[in-house]
């Protein structure tokens, strides 16, 4: 792996997984006296017995196999004493035995999140050719780890890379069959964004022509009532404009997105049904159900309302800054300025609110999973009273 792939995967695991990018300094120091030499892998094992997140490391030397912590070896022991390894997988943690004589008590027991499967992984498998006689060949320790730890991430980039808009596009085809909805929908988000701009206007104007020429003694009171009533006349009639645009837009593309949610789901279950046994093998029931009906729920709610909402929030910005500046330029410079830095925030949060959503992704998909498994062999788990281990899982 070149020097650029390395840090590409570093600053995929600090931006999406937000755990360490190799082993600390101070770890590494602790684990190479416990080892006696080098390190060869390492993994973060994160979580305790109480599943709590934990910084707890997993490292193979050369003769020995360390459990370190906060720069404290818990334990340390030989790898020829390994007889076997062994994984129990749930619904978001595995629970790893290495195994020593038979009879004996685990010479570790780790459990870790999903995200750290493949680096625990590649240790037991070092672990596991040990205990059949076999040798293999590690590379560096830093590079296999951040190549395990952001490999998902990367092969889920890797089916879009390059090609997001030509995604989007294929997306936005969905809305084809849906056009005169669409439009009629839209014209009923651009009369809300417009009605929306007169209130600011209406406001100012009762400022500036009649609050102020009547304190002013310019323009008679009973003058001054009569047109304050009007403009309160007027924010009422645009109230009501607005509501009933809202209405008229919710139901047209609530409609619309139930039938981009049908053809949707029928692109996806008619795509399932070429799928070859391979893919099947390798894919949870629980996951493929989440892909047609929970995934395709947000992609709908994306066509239906997000497309057009953020069209028109442009247009929304950028009438309000015109409204705000006509009726005062330096008031409305104070309003307009601070708008590009909200605007970073907001990305910058998206991006923390895109990792948190994929974490929830993953339990909701991992929890359908066992689901998926569980109640098609409910009698099964009946016949040999596996209910308490079904709900540990």
């Amino acid at each position: 792996m070149s020097k650029e792939s390395l840090r590409r995967d570093r600053a995929i695991v600090e931006r999406y997984l937000e755990q360490p990018v190799r082993l600390p300094r101070g770890v590494e120091r602790a684990a190479r006296e416990a080892l006696g030499g080098r390190v060869r892998l390492y993994a973060l094992v994160d979580l305790d017995d109480r599943m709590n997140l934990v910084e707890r490391w997993l490292v193979l030397g050369d003769e020995r196999v360390a459990v370190v912590a906060d720069r404290a070896v818990e334990r340390v022991f030989e790898r020829d004493a390994v007889q076997a390894v062994r994984a129990e997988p749930g619904l978001s943690a595995t629970l790893l035995h290495v195994l020593g004589t038979t009879g004996a008590p685990p010479l570790a027991e780790v459990r870790y999140t999903h995200r750290q499967r493949r680096a625990v992984e590649n240790i037991r498998f070092v672990l596991e050719q040990d205990a059949e006689g076999a040798t293999v060949q590690t590379g560096d320790p830093d590079v296999e780890y951040a190549r395990a730890v952001a490999g998902p991430v990367r092969e889920a980039q890797a089916l879009v890379a390059g090609n997001r808009r030509a995604v989007l596009w294929r997306l936005l085809d969905y809305l084809r069959p849906y056009q005169r909805r669409m439009v009629q929908g839209f014209v009923a988000a651009t009369v809300i964004t417009l009605v929306s701009l007169v209130p600011p206007w209406l406001a100012g104007f009762l400022i500036d022509e009649v609050v102020r020429p009547v304190q002013d003694g310019t323009i008679p009171l009973a003058e001054g009532a009569a047109v304050a009533w009007l403009a309160v006349g007027a924010m009422a009639g645009v109230y009501l404009v607005r509501q009933a645009a809202a209405l008229v837009r919710l139901r047209l593309m609530s409609v619309v997105g139930e039938y981009v949610a049908r053809d949707l789901r029928k692109a996806v279950y008619e795509h399932l049904q070429r799928m070859g046994m391979g893919y099947f093998s390798r894919k949870k029931t629980g996951g493929l159900i989440t892909r047609v009906t929970s995934d395709t729920d947000r992609l709908w709610e994306f066509l239906a309302f997000g497309v057009v909402d953020v069209s028109l929030s442009g247009v929304m910005l950028l009438g309000l800054s015109t409204v705000l500046l006509s009726l005062d330029w330096r008031l409305g410079l104070v309003m307009v300025v601070p708008v590009p830095l909200f605007c970073w925030v907001i990305f910058r949060h998206g991006h923390r609110m895109e990792r948190l959503f994929l974490r929830t992704w993953r339990k909701w998909s991992g929890m359908t999973d066992v689901l998926g498994d569980t109640l098609p062999g409910i009698k099964v788990v009946k016949a040999f009273s596996q209910e308490a281990y079904e709900t540990g899982r």
